[in-house]
């Protein structure tokens, strides 16, 4: 098998042919390459579910609606269907759930029936989910529950994916590539598990993802201790949209989230914000697909050098 990661974001996904297919949720991103319509992104997924290969394997997560909608229309099609989920029935899901800092315990169950205990390495309730589909995968390529329990509490996650960067002085620095709202807020809640205090540092990537997914950042931040907001990271050739703009966004957030909410304009002003005032028991959180890990590091190297010269 090889095992590749594929998105809607250009629609190349649809070039795929594969033999397991997983979709882990459905959300309204890359909005720019589909007119603005969600409606054609959510049919593009659906082709794309097409594509898997004659006697292929598509492993679905019901917890997120658009997705638990294809279930149904792909098994009137004849397709064959692994669902997997926490929220709503599934044929794998997890009990006994215990989520700890930077880890993570369960009991996976197949059709209501435990198949074993399962630990992972990582944080955060969507991990357990994660961990569900590559279960789902590794079954059907048939791997055995032990062999799969054994090796995925090796997998420590992967670069930008909830990276600690550096803990020293009772601080934590994590670079996160958290780019969407239900990353954004996954990835704080995930940060809660380790008891710090969050202080959550977002650079939105794109004036079109910004754009039309304003209200929904907004939103995402109410798990977090404080919120810092800097510039729209906007990759070469797109244009500004006007209106659109990182302070507003940092306006909606006091608004709709977080009253304790700073915007400031540069990625070099949040290192000496954030330097200025981070204190023991504080989790720095920076997020985004933009340059924002540039930040991160040199904070990380910072607070590095100073515990090695006490």
């Amino acid at each position: 098998y090889v095992v590749a990661e594929a998105d809607e974001s250009d629609g190349s996904f649809l070039e795929y042919r594969p033999e397991i297919a997983v979709v882990t949720n459905i959300e309204p991103d890359h909005l720019e390459h589909y007119d603005g319509d969600f409606a054609k992104l959510k049919e593009a997924y659906m082709r794309f579910l097409d594509n898997i290969r004659p006697g292929g394997l598509a492993v679905l997560c019901v917890d997120d609606d658009d997705v638990r909608e294809t279930v149904s229309r792909l098994e009137a099609s004849g397709r064959r269907v692994v669902t997997y989920g926490l929220d709503h029935p599934a044929d794998l899901t997890a009990a006994d759930v215990e989520l700890g800092d930077r880890r993570s315990s369960f009991t996976v169950l197949r059709g209501g029936q435990p198949l074993g205990a399962m630990r992972l390495s990582v944080p955060g309730r969507h991990n357990v989910a994660n961990a569900l589909a590559a279960t789902a995968v590794c079954l059907e390529a048939g791997v055995p529950f032990a062999d799969i329990a054994r090796a995925i509490v090796e997998f420590r996650g992967a670069k930008r994916r909830f990276q600690v960067l550096e803990e020293a002085d009772g601080m934590i620095v994590i670079d996160d590539y958290a780019h969407h709202p239900t990353e954004i807020a996954a990835t704080i809640q995930a940060a809660k598990t380790t008891g710090k205090r969050i202080i959550a540092v977002f650079q939105p990537q794109r004036y079109t993802r910004t754009f039309f997914l304003l209200d929904a950042f907004s939103r995402a931040f109410a798990d977090a201790d404080e919120v810092v907001v800097t510039d729209i990271y906007s990759p070469a050739g797109e244009e500004r949209i006007e209106g659109v703009h990182a302070r507003h966004l940092a306006e909606l957030i006091a608004r709709n989230s977080n009253p304790n909410v700073t915007y400031l304009p540069a990625k070099e002003e949040v290192l000496e914000y954030i330097w200025a005032k981070m204190k023991p028991g504080d989790l720095v959180l920076t997020m985004g697909a933009g340059d924002i890990w540039k930040a991160a590091h040199q904070l990380a190297e910072r607070l590095r050098r100073r515990a090695e010269d006490r």
